[in-house]
């Protein structure tokens, strides 16, 4: 590597200059001190706008998530962890009252007639249980229980099983269930 061009940068010497920016400073940080101050006082009322309007719509929409052939699973928004992901009622089209008083992650996987579902135990800290909705039968079954973690991902494995990746923070752990496990 060789060095084609130099450009040297001048910086001012002017004592002039110097003092100008030494006694302006004080007036730069008091007007962006009152611009700061201005902004936040307007940005308190317009988050009360949105907190209206949010509980209007989202509190109230139920918006798809999964379907399969004629059925359909819809999902509620309720609430979400801070700093992490958010949980949702469900309900199906036709319907099942298996799912009614629970919360569900956002999460779910599907296969040929199988929709894997993200049922969680709690909102304080992760525990989640991976359940299987039959769209053909119209069941919902538990497969696992009590995993610890919220960030799941699934993938193929073969023909016959299928692999749940459920990240926990800590550790990277990989479940294998049958695909056949109806």
């Amino acid at each position: 590597m060789e060095l084609i061009d130099k450009i040297n940068i001048k910086r001012s010497d002017n004592f002039f200059y110097k003092i100008l920016i030494i006694i302006s400073y004080p007036f730069l940080l008091i007007f962006g001190l009152i611009v700061m101050l201005f902004a936040r006082i307007i940005s308190i009322f317009q988050k009360k706008e949105i907190e209206e309007k949010m509980t209007e719509n989202t509190m109230e929409k139920w918006t798809l998530l999964a379907e399969y052939k004629n059925v359909k699973i819809f999902k509620k928004y309720l609430n979400e962890i801070r700093f992490g992901p958010a949980y949702f009622e469900l309900k199906s089209e036709p319907e099942n009252p298996n799912l009614y008083n629970k919360i569900f992650g956002d999460w779910f996987y599907k296969t040929e007639n199988l929709i894997f579902l993200q049922q969680w135990n709690s909102t304080e800290k992760p525990n989640t249980n991976l359940v299987l909705f039959n769209a053909e039968t119209n069941e919902l079954k538990r497969i696992e229980k009590n995993l610890n973690s919220v960030l799941w991902e699934m993938k193929n494995e073969n023909e016959e099983n299928l692999n749940l990746i459920c990240n926990t923070g800590y550790e990277i752990k990989t479940y294998r269930i049958q695909k056949n496990c109806t």
